[in-house]
């Protein structure tokens, strides 16, 4: 898809604001905004140039579809922005910072400053086999910033006697960042490598550790090339596990927990963790009042941190209102913005991302 083809749809905006009024990031800043996206993106078919506020604009955009859910027309504001910062691509005004993440997860196979062997460190030798049935795709956050998200899910994976192995440093960023940000060649490309890595110990199954990482694997990846691999996420590979017997939670957990809901993760996989959370003894399970994005994704961290920093505030600041002892997060990354967050506060509340929190149900 190109941006031209939303030619129509950009024009069928009616302008009622119902997106301004739920956008995350419009709540903590009076300045960018939803409906002024798509004036922004017309502005770019008619090959208008765009002042750097307009550029600004589209790039302070979490693409977590909050204005989508309100808008009366239908308009897919958030593929909209995809394909805009496409063409603001081609047109050499990215921003630096999203450059310098695309040549990274291009180059070096990560979406973070470090260096791919990291990926290696909390491995040992026998994580790595051939023919296993299920490759565990730990993803960058899961495998070089929270390792223990990692180790916890092995844990689980062991626990139930799943027959299993992880790709180290041969698995490279599933280029979500690339796909949000209009770099549909970086994502092509890795999606043949790690097509070629998973192939290569001879399996067709993966578990996905983060939610942007499931989005890639079970709905980009298979338009792009030819992926003849079965993706499951690990919560509902978890719940499934849970339905099935094999594993069972010993320790009573006796705080109060709320779960966060990643923007990738659908309705039926979040339903699916708040039964997992719910059958774990001891927990007191309460909702958030407003289940925001983190605030983190598709390049607003890097390039708007004190925006992010906030939005993920906002989270924070409503979970404890509502007594929560810990946030269950549902995505390594949403873990890392808001352990973050957290540290930037002062905050004194617990962050575990679900594997963890079952890990230390089990025991």
């Amino acid at each position: 898809m190109e941006l031209s083809d939303y030619a129509i749809t950009l024009q069928s905006c009616i302008e009622c604001g119902a997106c301004d009024d739920v956008c995350p990031v419009t709540e903590i800043i009076d300045k960018y905004y939803p409906s002024k996206k798509i004036k922004d993106a017309q502005e770019i078919l008619d090959g208008r140039e765009l002042k750097e506020e307009q550029i600004d604009n589209i790039y302070a955009c979490m693409r977590c579809r909050a204005c989508e859910s309100v808008c009366k027309e239908d308009i897919q504001i958030s593929e909209i922005v995809r394909l805009a910062r496409k063409e603001i691509v081609k047109l050499g005004r990215e921003p630096s910072l999203h450059r310098k993440i695309s040549e990274n997860i291009l180059n070096h196979g990560v979406s973070i400053h470090k260096d791919p062997s990291e990926r290696l460190k909390w491995t040992e030798r026998s994580f790595f086999k051939q023919n296993a049935e299920y490759v565990y795709m730990t993803g960058c956050f899961a495998s070089m910033i929270n390792t223990n998200i990692a180790r916890s899910t092995v844990k689980i994976l062991r626990e139930a006697g799943v027959d299993f192995t992880i790709l180290g440093d041969r698995e490279v960023c599933c280029s979500s960042f690339a796909w949000d940000n209009g770099k549909n060649e970086i994502v092509l490309e890795n999606a043949k490598k790690n097509k070629s890595s998973i192939e290569s110990v001879g399996s067709n199954k993966i578990i996905s550790a983060c939610a942007g990482c499931h989005i890639i694997y079970s709905r980009v990846y298979p338009y792009i090339i030819d992926w003849n691999i079965q993706e499951m996420n690990i919560i509902e590979f978890i719940y499934n596990l849970i339905k099935d017997d094999k594993i069972k939670f010993k320790n009573e957990i006796k705080k109060t927990i709320v779960i966060h809901k990643a923007c990738n993760i659908e309705e039926d996989i979040f339903s699916m963790a708040s039964e997992i959370v719910g059958e774990i003894p001891g927990i007191k399970l309460v909702e958030l009042g407003m289940n925001r994005c983190c605030g983190a994704p598709s390049g607003v961290k890097p390039k708007f941190p004190e925006i992010s920093i906030e939005i993920g505030s906002k989270t924070i600041k409503d979970a404890k209102e509502k007594g929560a002892e810990i946030i269950v997060t549902t995505c390594p990354f949403c873990n890392f913005q808001f352990s973050d967050v957290k540290r930037n506060k002062g905050y004194n509340i617990e962050i575990l991302d679900l594997p963890e929190l079952v890990t230390n149900a089990i025991g």
